[in-house]
């Protein structure tokens, strides 16, 4: 059991001023349209929060164009990888993987052009994944960081970023809960 703390909205709907950049000189090539942010490719930047956040849980709300690919980085070390692959076989590139790591339970992706809800909750070095609906990690170890994390710090708190410099993807909820 965890004890929550209350809930900080990185993207609302409405505004992006939770939000920076990962390469300061690149445009950052994301707008705001429709309730929803979206990535404009080819090479959007990666969206860094603000914030820095320990232990949490994320509720994220995205959609996927055809073959688009994304990725949500927790602390900006592990990447959930975010990708359109409905009706492939789990592996450790696919939807909700731990990139390169660990392959999730099951495929729970909906397809392309469909909205999607996954929460995470991370603590310590141990996550718990649910990709609509569907437990895909349940207590999982994270070992290492993964590719394209921002640091190796990983006892220290960190942002959330979200990749935006592959294939197009919508996101139109983003929410952590601090623990």
């Amino acid at each position: 059991p965890h004890k929550f703390g209350p809930p900080i909205e990185l993207f609302d709907g409405k505004s992006m001023d939770a939000w920076g950049v990962q390469i300061k000189d690149r445009p950052i090539k994301w707008v705001v349209e429709d309730g929803a942010m979206t990535n404009t490719p080819p090479q959007a930047n990666n969206l860094v929060s603000k914030q820095k956040f320990q232990d949490f849980k994320i509720h994220a709300e995205y959609k996927l164009e055809t073959n688009s690919n994304s990725g949500i980085y927790l602390r900006g070390r592990y990447e959930l990888q975010v990708l359109d692959d409905y009706g492939k076989p789990p592996e450790t590139h696919g939807h909700m993987s731990i990139y390169a790591w660990k392959a999730p339970a099951v495929n729970a992706s909906k397809p392309a052009g469909e909205w999607q809800t996954m929460d995470a909750t991370l603590v310590g070095n141990k996550v718990t994944v649910v990709l609509n609906g569907k437990k895909v990690h349940d207590n999982a170890t994270l070992e290492a960081i993964t590719g394209g994390a921002l640091d190796a710090a990983e006892t220290e708190p960190g942002p959330i970023m979200i990749q935006g410099d592959h294939e197009k993807v919508t996101y139109r909820k983003v929410t952590i809960t601090p623990i």
